[in-house]
C-alpha cells in the first residue's frame, strides 16, 4: 500500500520536473531503511518501518526512472521500457544471488551489509551526477545533441 501511495505522489512530483530531487530523496530513504533493517533483527517496529520505507523509496525511484526514460524518445517508449525492465530484472537477480551468498557467509548481518553497499553506491552515484550537473534542466545536457544532418 505504501508503494502505491508513493507511486501516485512521485508521479505528481515528476510532472513538476522534480525527478532528480525525488530520486535522491528516495535513494537516501532506501539507505535509511536498510540501516533500520539491522536494528529490525531485534526490534519488530524497526523491521516494519524498514519495510515500509524501502517500499516507498523503491517505488518512488522506479517511477522517477520511468519518467526520465519515457522522455528520451516517445516514439520508442515500448523498446526503452523493455530495455529498462530487463535491466531492472537483472539487477534484482544479481541482488537476490548476492543476498543468498551474503546469508551463507554472515546471515542477516551479511544481507544487510550487502543491501547497504548497493543502496549506498546508488546514492553516491546520484550525488556524483548531481555535482557534475548532468541532470535534466541543468546547463549541461545528459547526452550531447546529435545533428541528424
Amino acid at each position: 500500500m505504501a508503494g502505491a501511495l508513493a507511486a501516485a505522489f512521485s508521479g505528481r512530483l515528476a510532472d513538476r520536473g522534480w525527478e532528480h530531487r525525488v530520486t535522491g530523496g528516495g535513494l537516501l530513504l532506501l539507505v535509511v531503511s536498510v540501516a533500520l533493517l539491522d536494528v529490525g533483527s531485534h526490534e519488530i517496529i524497526a523491521l516494519i518501518a524498514a519495510i515500509i520505507f524501502a517500499d516507498l523509496a523503491i517505488n518512488a525511484v522506479h517511477i522517477q526512472n520511468q519518467q526520465v526514460i519515457f522522455g528520451i524518445d516517445p516514439a520508442a517508449r515500448s523498446r526503452i521500457n523493455t530495455s529498462y525492465m530487463v535491466c531492472y530484472f537483472l539487477g534484482g537477480a544479481i541482488g537476490s544471488a548476492g543476498a543468498g551468498l551474503a546469508w551463507e557467509s554472515n546471515q542477516w548481518s551479511g544481507v544487510v551489509l550487502l543491501a547497504l553497499v548497493f543502496s549506498g553506491l546508488a546514492f553516491l552515484l546520484w550525488v556524483i551526477v548531481a555535482i557534475a550537473g548532468l541532470v535534466r534542466g541543468s546547463s549541461t545536457p545528459v547526452a550531447p545533441a546529435v545533428d541528424p544532418a
